[in-house]
């Protein structure tokens, strides 16, 4: 707290004491710490890398009067939401606060005891900030934590036009106040430690689960109740009270307290926590040195002039590392601070240095099955392919000879069909910028079609990697026909015929006589793993959708590899399809057969599965 600010608090209490609102005693207790520290400030020398004049405006003295009108026994509010003053209990920012009866829940038995919080009409002036002041308001009432005060309610008072804030009532002191009366010349790490903890769980509790960024957290929005529970207030309330006053707390926010700052709080930025990371970086410094580490507008000094290697001296009771993390908490750019607050407050704890290291660990591990769980999400569950060697190729046709053994390490092949669903995700993040047309026959669970050879690996594969951060790719043929097989030699994977109640192709046509002409024809895709899986769990490696491989165009096998890996030599730009099609007929759905498209071709015929490894 500046210098300015403890002489505008002292004043306002004086001024609550002269005009009756509080005792003599009252002021004591509240005056005394303030004038102890404001002593110690001015014995100390002005620091002289700071060029700007200090100017500390009063709140009370600029928007205030309306509420310097109230004193101890006024009643305001009307029907339910009735209150009798009983006492100030804080001044500072824009408002003051009383100790209250809630006339409208109290009996003459038991008065129930609030805290209103009172802020002049000029902060709701204009209908978008009243409208601001509710929703803030509002979403503060949902912060249900044993660390942070509860705000009951908000009303507006129809004779003042005051706006009331009505929250529970603690009994205590405030960070400053501990500061004061035991910071003789600082507070000992393991009690800032203390005094902090509660304070970032709280802070980071808000933000993971409302998206709530306190940014004004300080020493006077901390209070240290009397059973010795750490609670803190205003929750974006001051921030959206000293906007509407001036400027936006969403764009350029220089709402909160200049020591407590971040340099850009004072540029157009997007609140974020990072924020409240700063500022419990500053109130640790302070705690531990009994100064902020850039006090008065010296903050405003170093935010302006970009002085981001202008550090303090640093605590004499805290190790390099440690001290190390303070500054990080305290880096001049948002993106080099730490992501909550907990984790500068478990780096300033020595003694659970180890514990942050399992943390991130644990951390780590959690990434790990995050991504795993969105990988199966993208890519549907994956199926390991044991290793083996099988005969590839057959002598139907000449695009199939030699027929030649193969040997193929273990990998991991998709269930199914890459889907609509899976393809549009990609879309929606960015990742892929083609959108495929399902022809009119549904996206969701059918088959991707229409994409291209260089649409898959150029644009979904590389999107996918990064997103789930596994290595995807297509198959090689050598691995498509051996877990087309499934471990078996006849031409397909249900015997030598299929018809369609095991694959969906045109069934008005027969091959060798085998009964695959049914006379049943869908004329186009369905949804996959519509028929039964082959005897490696693979749905729909017979029909369906032609699926891409990795590997280039050759009109047969003289010199294709024997151990599994893709053939990339041949005609350039032309990559095998395998598995045929809703479309095709029953000879093009053999385990063996072969076909090609050009590599940019975009096809209704043609879909594509992943495999996961080498």
């Amino acid at each position: 707290m500046t210098d300015n600010n403890l002489l505008t608090e002292l004043k306002a209490w004086k001024q609550a004491l002269e005009a009756g609102a509080i005792s003599q005693q009252e002021y004591d207790a509240e005056a005394t710490p303030l004038k102890d520290r404001l002593r110690q400030s001015i014995s100390k020398p002005a620091p002289n890398k700071n060029p700007y004049n200090a100017t500390g405006i009063s709140a009370l003295q600029t928007k205030q009067s309306v509420l310097q009108q109230y004193k101890t026994g006024d009643e305001l509010g009307e029907g339910s939401h009735r209150f009798k003053l009983i006492s100030p209990i804080g001044f500072g920012g824009m408002g003051i606060v009383w100790k209250a009866i809630d006339l409208a829940n109290s009996t003459e038995q038991q008065q129930e005891i609030v805290a209103l919080k009172m802020l002049p009409p000029e902060i709701a002036a204009k209908a978008t900030d009243l409208k601001r002041l509710k929703e803030e308001a509002q979403r503060a009432r949902k912060l249900s934590h044993p660390n942070i005060v509860n705000v009951y309610n908000w009303h507006e008072d129809p004779n003042s036009g005051v706006i009331i804030i009505e929250m529970e009532y603690l009994t205590g002191r405030s960070i400053d106040k501990v500061l004061a009366e035991e910071g003789t010349p600082s507070i000992p790490l393991k009690r800032v430690i203390e005094l902090l903890r509660p304070v970032a769980r709280a802070v980071d509790w808000a933000y993971d689960q409302h998206q709530l960024v306190h940014r004004d957290l300080k020493p006077g929005n901390v209070i240290l109740t009397d059973d010795d529970t750490i609670k803190v207030l205003d929750f974006g309330l001051s921030a959206v009270a000293r906007a509407s006053s001036g400027g936006s707390a969403l764009v350029q926010d220089a709402s909160g307290t200049q020591e407590y700052m971040p340099p850009e709080a004072r540029r157009v930025h997007k609140v974020k926590r990072t924020r409240d990371v700063y500022a419990l970086g500053v109130m640790a410094y302070e705690l531990l040195t009994s100064e902020c580490p850039w006090p008065g507008t010296t903050a405003m000094f170093r935010a302006e002039e970009k002085h981001e290697d202008d550090w303090p001296e640093k605590p004499s009771s805290i190790t390099n590392e440690q001290w190390q993390a303070l500054k990080n908490s305290l880096a001049y750019k948002a993106t080099a601070r730490p992501e909550t607050l907990y984790q500068t407050i478990e780096v300033l704890d020595g003694a659970a240095l180890k514990a942050v290291k399992e943390q991130q660990l644990e951390e780590a591990s959690v990434k790990k099955k995050r991504q795993q769980a969105e990988a199966k999400k993208l890519v549907g569950k994956m199926v390991s392919i044991p290793a083996g060697k099988f005969k590839m190729g057959s002598n139907e046709l000449d695009a199939e000879q030699p027929i030649h053994t193969v040997s193929i390490p273990s990998f991991l092949m998709g269930e199914t069909a890459i889907t609509f669903a899976q393809w549009d995700a990609c879309v929606a993040a960015g990742g892929c910028k083609y959108k495929p047309e399902d022809e009119g026959w549904g996206r969701g669970d059918r088959p991707v079609i229409n994409v291209s050879h260089d649409d898959v690996t150029q644009e979904y594969i590389p999107w996918l990697n990064k997103q789930t951060g596994k290595t995807y790719r297509l198959p090689t043929e050598a691995e498509w026909e051996y877990a087309a097989r499934a471990g078996t030699t006849s031409a397909y994977s249900t015997g030598n015929c299929i018809n369609t109640s095991q694959a969906n192709y045109d069934g008005n046509y027969d091959w060798n006589n085998c009964g695959a002409k049914t006379g049943h024809y869908e004329a186009k895709t369905v949804k996959v793993a519509s028929f039964a899986p082959n005897a490696y769990g693979l749905y729909d490696m017979h029909g369906n959708v032609w699926e891409w491989t990795q590997d280039g165009w050759n009109g047969d096998y003289k010199g294709a590899p024997e151990d599994g890996s893709a053939r990339m030599t041949g005609d350039c730009g032309e990559f095998v399809l395998r598995g045929g099609s809703w479309y095709g007929l029953p000879n093009y759905l053999r385990s063996a057969f072969r076909s090609w498209n050009s590599a940019s071709e975009r096809s209704l015929y043609n879909g594509f599965r992943l495999v996961q490894g080498r």
